[in-house]
């Protein structure tokens, strides 16, 4: 904490300010607020395919209404709510940056004009907007958000924006936002994080910011708005807590108060008249220092969270000293939900004293998953194809208020469902109703896509171009037979995270004896099925780069030590995937160190009932406390860890920094930065079979299909003549390609001709198949037989199959199967960390 510049804003307190109550229309009414809430969306400004977990279908995340998110879908889900009541804001909990190939295109430039459009009504600073530098956000803020939509952080002192060299967030941002809403005034306070930014600051990124004790600066903010509001919000990016307690956020502990350990000298001073908001003093340390409550802040009567990346439904009720009910809201994030809460606020009476304004007495919440496709309204009959007649069937319209109430299929009859729905959607845009295919598609689909905003889509349309032209991101270049997960089932090593450094360890100029990762690095789950570009920049959003350095023995006992130490702290969930090594990480020793006796010389703890307790190993004497190391069993290649010896390693240049803690990486001097990225090693390594050189996890299972594409020239999609249309022009595009003809990507103007272009993205023809592919297996079925493909799916293609059909002489039905990748990646085993949790 500063505690000096907590003090000055201290300075800024009215004393003992209770309010009496203007005479406002509103006075002794019930009145309506509603707040939209969103969070962490995190570059998923475009629809995306994934597979929805069990507690994401459990809120109505259906995976047959897939894709998921997007900017112009939350754009017109957003603006459909906010027009059903008269008091209503939009507040957003930050991380709009990274997460999506679309950042690392543009830098957040979109994602800014993308907030812009949307006009949330607060908007706090999260942690990865800083992932480029504090100059970045500033830069993209000052072009294309400042003033469509506030900036908040009040829990932030930033450096002096007229430093050439830094940023100008000081005068860009601010600590909070007044509202006046008919009458009803509304202070919305921004808290900022700090425990993330910490790493970051950790990883060399200098940001030009002082970070504030967090309750301390929202007390001060609250004294000071509580006066000349009736309602004080907190939209809060708010990180997880590294005090040990289970399932605590700051969220929590602003509201509920919390203990704390310092020097005597940083216990603050009391500067309000009710001691209640003062720190106190309870214990000392037998070091000197000493232990003080810091009580949690009332005044705040809700709190809109992010970081965390959950959903509260219902949300949580916090009580704070006064014994007032404080809301807290969590909506979820990657733009897969938004929130609604509807408060009712009792204002007070004409001549009542309140101080602290009105209050909230009751709340709804309602959780809005964001698909792009809808249930129907009514499901559709049977076909009308009369002769010679166009086919008649019944308007297909969709429930467009798609909500937590939806009961969700299960994962295998939802695949089904978006193959028929695939089918149905194709029928539509070529007008076919009649076809037997067509029909039964258009009667089985139970669900239609999904109305979006079109301005938005128009706002993204150039960026979309310009992205996929750089990068054929839905190039599929493996198969997953089964999903490979980023988490161990029990806190231990992960599938995922073992794949990922084993690629690091193995790669081509690294060539390391071990390799570690940091868990969180690895942002999601690999799914079974085809493996795409766009869902490794998914799983790696970030430019991370391979670090190899020399560490010895002893430094190698150090790194895992400091493993274990920070994985204790998160209920003995590995915070490191590691590869060519393995250890035990003994969470229990690390707790019996934390209250381990004082020392000054090892002699101090020998014999001591400490040296006793656990496994018998050497104990030390480390910063004045008793200690004994908690990684056990290191194995480097199989061989016990030498002291003396030195070892290669291979980490990504975060941590390799120092970034998440990792000093005994930080200063290091035989860093090398191999400017390799993880993504590609990554990707390079799932595409090598074991008998290459190196040894990948890639066996070969199928054909080199959608490793090399058939090779299909960019075709015009539509020419339009201005000598038939004089309007024409390239600012008038044309309906969009649809999934047969490719996605739109450019115009050109050649004399009269206005061709609009698309690259084709779509399987091939069977005639292409045949010609580039190799038979994977042939299957005969009698004359007639309907839908011959479908009767005779082979299992034992693990890629992704494509059939084609033929009429032989004898009238019977051919059925030609494709396996159409080349490689197949199973889940790496686990076992490399064990665990002692007692």
């Amino acid at each position: 904490m500063n505690r000096l510049s907590t003090a000055a804003l201290i300075g800024l307190l009215p004393i003992g300010c209770f309010r009496t109550t203007e005479e406002p229309k509103l006075a002794g009414q019930d009145v309506r607020l509603t707040v939209l809430h969103t969070s962490d969306l995190h570059s998923r400004l475009l629809p995306y395919f994934a597979t929805p977990g069990l507690i994401d279908r459990g809120l109505g995340l259906c995976a047959e209404l897939q894709p998921f998110g997007g900017a112009p879908r939350l754009q017109h889900l957003l603006t459909r709510e906010r027009a059903k009541t008269e008091r209503v804001i939009h507040l957003d909990s930050g991380d709009c940056f990274q997460g999506a190939p679309i950042f690392n295109e543009f830098k957040g430039e979109v994602e800014i004009k993308v907030m812009s459009a949307l006009r949330p009504d607060g908007v706090v600073i999260g942690n990865h907007e800083f992932d480029l530098g504090s100059r970045n956000l500033s830069l993209q803020y000052e072009r294309f958000g400042y003033g469509a939509y506030p900036l908040l952080a009040a829990n932030y002192i930033w450096s002096d924006p007229a430093d050439p060299n830094g940023h100008r967030l000081a005068s860009l941002s601010k600590p909070y936002e007044i509202l006046n809403l008919n009458g009803l005034k509304v202070a919305v306070i921004g808290m900022g994080n700090t425990s993330s930014m910490t790493s970051i600051a950790q990883g060399g990124n200098s940001l030009g910011i002082t970070p504030l004790e967090t309750v301390e600066a929202l007390r001060v903010w609250v004294h000071r708005l509580e006066s000349i509001v009736d309602l004080v919000l907190v939209v809060s990016h708010m990180g997880l807590t590294a005090r040990g307690e289970p399932n605590l956020a700051e969220d929590t502990e602003v509201i509920t108060g919390y203990h704390r350990v310092v020097e005597p000298d940083a216990v603050l001073p009391c500067y309000y008249p009710d001691a209640r908001d003062c720190w106190q003093v309870v214990g000392t340390e037998p070091d000197g220092q000493v232990k003080v409550w810091v009580p949690g802040v009332r005044g705040v009567d809700a709190i809109f969270g992010g970081h965390l990346h959950i959903a509260l439904v219902p949300p949580k009720i916090l009580i704070d000293p006064e014994g007032r009910q404080v809301v807290l809201v969590h909506s979820g994030a990657f733009a897969k939900f938004f929130g609604r809460a509807d408060l009712v606020v009792r204002m007070p009476k004409r001549g009542e004293a309140a101080p602290r304004g009105a209050e909230i007495v009751s709340h709804s919440y309602e959780l809005f998953p964001v698909t792009n496709r809808v249930p129907k309204a009514v499901a559709t009959g049977i076909v009308d194809c009369p002769e010679g007649g166009a086919p008649t069937f019944e308007v297909e319209r969709g429930l467009d208020k798609v909500d937590s109430s939806i009961a969700c299929d299960p994962i295998f009859s939802a695949n089904q469902q978006i193959r028929v729905c695939k089918q149905a959607d194709a029928c539509r845009q070529k007008g076919d109703a009649c076809t037997d295919a067509c029909r039964t598609a258009r009667r089985d689909c139970r669900s239609v896509p999904a109305p979006v905003d079109g301005a938005m889509l128009d706002m993204l349309e150039p960026y979309v171009q310009q992205l996929f032209q750089k990068q054929d991101l839905n190039r599929a270049f493996t198969y997953a037979t089964e999903r490979i997960t980023r988490f161990g089932q029990s806190g231990e090593d992960s599938p995922l995270g073992n794949l990922v450094a084993d690629s690091m360890r193995l790669r081509n100029r690294v060539e390391a004896q071990f390799a570690m990762t940091n868990s969180l690095g690895i942002r999601t789950n690999m799914e079974a099925g085809l493996v795409t570009i766009e869902q490794m920049f998914n799983i790696f959003p970030f430019e991370n780069t391979l670090t190899t350095m020399f560490l010895s023995g002893t430094e190698v006992q150090e790194l895992f030590d400091y493993v274990t130490e920070r994985s204790t702290e998160r209920g003995c969930q590995t915070q490191a995937q590691i590869s060519g090594v393995t250890f035990t990480m003994n969470c229990a020793q690390q707790l019996r160190n934390l209250s381990a006796p004082r020392c000054e010389v090892s002699a101090d703890c020998e014999g001591s009932d400490f040296a006793k307790a656990g496994r018998e190993k050497p104990v030390s004497c480390r910063a004045g406390q008793c200690f004994k190391s908690p990684a056990d069993d290191i194995l480097v290649q199989g061989e016990i860890v030498n002291p003396t010896e030195s070892y290669k390693v291979a980490v990504n240049d975060f941590i390799g920094r120092g970034g998440s803690g990792f000093e005994v990486l930080r200063r290091n001097t035989t860093k090398v930065n191999t400017g390799l990225s993880l993504r590609d090693a990554l990707i390079d390594y799932m595409k090598t079979p074991p008998a290459a050189t190196g040894g990948g996890p890639g066996r070969i299972c199928g054909s080199p299909f959608l490793v090399d594409p058939v090779p299909r020239p960019v075709r015009p999609h539509v020419v339009q003549d201005k000598r038939v249309n004089p309007e024409a022009s390239c600012d008038k595009k044309p309906a969009g390609c649809t999934p047969s003809s490719g996605r739109f990507v450019d115009c050109e103007v050649s004399g009269d001709l206005v061709s609009f272009y698309c690259i084709p993205h779509d399987f091939p023809t069977c005639a292409e198949v045949d010609e580039h592919a190799e038979v994977f297996e042939e299957r005969v079925f009698p004359a007639g037989t309907a839908d011959a493909c479908k009767m005779g799916i082979s299992s034992s293609c693990q890629g992704q199959l494509h059939c084609c059909e033929s009429a032989r002489d004898d009238g019977s039905i051919l059925a030609t199967y494709y396996c159409m990748v080349p490689h197949c990646v199973d889940p790496p085993k686990t076992g490399r960390i064990t665990r002692i949790v007692q």
